[in-house]
């Protein structure tokens, strides 16, 4: 990698951490609650996953989002 590569890359993940930062000093309910949904997802993608893996059937998506909007 050339060293302009790296300097605009490093400028890159300083700016985010910084705007991550401010985001979470400005609203720091916000940090935990995108936290809860993000492992409340993988909770219930996990056990989706399980259900299907016990019965040999291969994981979709698209039946999960199809289930989620017929209930």
């Amino acid at each position: 990698m050339s060293s302009t590569t790296v300097f605009i890359v490093a400028l890159c993940l300083a700016t985010c951490l910084i705007d991550a930062q401010r985001l979470s000093e400005e609203r720091p309910d916000l940090v935990n609650v995108v936290a809860r949904e993000l492992r409340e997802m993988m909770r219930h993608d996990k056990r989706d996953f399980r259900f299907h893996a016990a019965r040999g059937k291969k994981f979709d998506p698209a039946e999960f989002r199809r289930r989620i909007f017929t209930h």
